[in-house]
């Protein structure tokens, strides 16, 4: 039987790149602070924190995992592993199965 492995990451963070308090380089250096292993990075409607992210926690101790919180009818739904937004104006409001299939496309998962 495998042993299960328990990794410290805080999932749901915003920056300064949309509403978040902390820039990126200071959300980078609180979340080794608190010793965590993962940290995603997953502004409001953007993307645009992600490579700064990646590049402050170069030769540290922690995985940037890329995302993106979006503001969509169906309410706020958080893109875990998003690289790059997506185009869903195009969505129902009726059926939120496409932009889960579209998130899934993009090697997402939707939390």
């Amino acid at each position: 039987m495998s042993q299960v492995k328990y990794i410290r990451a805080e999932l749901h963070n915003h920056s300064t790149e949309s509403d978040g308090k902390l820039s990126i380089k200071e959300l980078v250096h609180y979340a080794e602070s608190q010793a965590f292993e993962v940290l995603a990075v997953t502004d409001h409607n953007t993307v645009s924190g992600q490579d700064k992210a990646m590049q402050e926690a170069r030769n540290r101790a922690l995985d940037i995992l890329p995302g993106v919180e979006i503001t969509t009818f169906y309410g706020h739904i958080l893109a875990l592993g998003l690289r790059h937004m997506i185009d869903f104006s195009d969505l129902d409001p009726k059926y939120p199965e496409e932009l889960v299939r579209k998130l899934k496309a993009a090697g997402a998962r939707a939390v």
